[in-house]
């Protein structure tokens, strides 16, 4: 009876407990730390509507919920890849790569000769599976070509695993008549590596009429590349319609190009990144099949020019929402034309506190070559270092994808 009695008391006082712990606000993260910002795939949130902006244009009535459950992997803490991201996945019941049972073909030999073998008897649905602790140079004068249909894999994030390395020291100075490193073909998918560039973490580097690409995907559809990081490239990712997730992508950042994806097809996807140290993390020639939609993105605070980038005469379709962008050195969205359909630009947190303007200037949305925006729409976006409401932003803690 007494036992029985303790244990009622004890629960009274845990559901107390409890009840005020869940009640406490979180304090505002800085996401200058990559950890700080993580997280997952939602649907889409498309809208056409135009409102005039003022410094700060967030509806408060409309804030998201706190869905957060105690104890398991957040949306926002996924951001970037990594151990998180792996850890959400298994415990949603998806496919991770963690050991060299997860490949088809497994890579035998830590050199460029094996990898290339293992990919020559690759065919549809294969994974090609790279173990985490190889390290592969590529040599003079030399691409992989993935197949059609391939996946190539490794271990990044699994038990805190840093994944594959595919490194390169050659430059398109030195007759390096390539300059793409890794050539994807239709339906192919990059998870889980590590691929370093000639520059390795310069933060910027002059004008040296390199145009290396890390992975070249400009005529494949349907590609996929997730949990990877890529640094240290003239372009780190270049066309294609891709899928672009759950990447650290860092350090591009070459006078004149330096990328972090360039050129993507209109619908390509890119989400939950951190991107940092690029010279553009985002941009487009301008052509008419050129848009993305970016959202669910977290951009540090280092930069040289403008932040996501269209070129004339304007692309097709850009759709830019839910991202957090800290940089403040110049333009955070520069849309250097027209578009043929639409730019749409909502939901962001941009820490640059200067509203929106046409013509030259470094403010947080900015149109060139228009005297007032034409085709380009914004709302709902907050202008400064104060945290917003939730809904407005990347996923952060406290405040999950809308």
């Amino acid at each position: 009876m007494n036992t029985v009695v303790g244990a009622t008391v004890l629960m009274a006082v845990l559901v107390v407990v409890l009840t005020l712990s869940t009640g406490t606000s979180q304090a505002v993260p800085d996401i200058s730390d990559i950890s700080d910002f993580k997280s997952s795939s939602v649907n889409d949130m498309e809208s056409t509507q135009d409102t005039d902006q003022e410094n700060t244009d967030e509806n408060t009535d409309e804030e998201t919920e706190n869905g957060d459950s105690q104890g398991s992997i957040q949306e926002y803490e996924t951001i970037g890849g990594g151990s998180p991201y792996i850890q959400k996945v298994e415990s949603e019941g998806g496919q991770t790569f963690c050991s060299s049972s997860s490949g088809d073909i497994v890579v035998q030999e830590g050199s460029l000769t094996g990898l290339k073998d293992a990919l020559s008897m690759a065919g549809q649905d294969d994974v090609v599976y790279i173990p985490g602790d190889m390290t592969i140079d590529m040599e003079f004068n030399t691409q992989l070509q993935v197949p059609e249909g391939v996946t190539v894999a490794s271990n990044r994030g699994c038990n805190g695993a840093e994944g594959a390395l595919i490194t390169t020291d050659m430059k398109q100075e030195d007759d390096w008549v390539g300059a793409d490193e890794i050539i994807l073909s239709d339906n192919t998918r990059i998870t889980g590596l590590r691929l370093e560039g000639p520059y390795g973490e310069s933060d910027f580097f002059e004008f040296k009429d390199d145009y290396t690409n890390g992975i070249e995907a400009g005529g494949a559809s349907n590609v996929e590349i997730d949990n990877v990081e890529v640094y240290g490239y003239p372009n780190g990712i270049h066309g294609g319609d891709l899928h672009v997730h759950h990447s650290h992508i860092h350090h591009n950042s070459e006078e004149g190009l330096g990328y972090g994806i360039s050129s993507p097809k209109t619908g390509s996807l890119i989400e939950y990144n951190y991107m940092d140290y690029n010279r553009h993390h985002v941009a487009g020639s301008g052509d008419s099949d050129v848009g993305y939609i970016f959202r669910y993105n977290v951009i540090g605070s280092h930069g040289m020019i403008h932040s996501l980038d269209m070129h004339p005469p304007g692309g097709d379709t850009i759709r830019i929402h839910h991202n957090t962008i800290k940089f403040q050195g110049n333009a955070n969205v520069r849309i250097r034309g027209i578009p043929e359909n639409i730019a749409e630009i909502h939901h962001n947190w941009f820490y640059n506190d200067i509203s929106p303007c046409t013509g030259e200037g470094h403010c947080a949305i900015n149109q060139r070559e228009v005297s007032e925006f034409t085709n380009l729409d914004f709302y709902e976006n907050h202008y400064g270092t104060s945290e917003p409401a939730c809904g407005i932003g990347a996923p952060r803690e406290g405040c999950p994808p809308p």
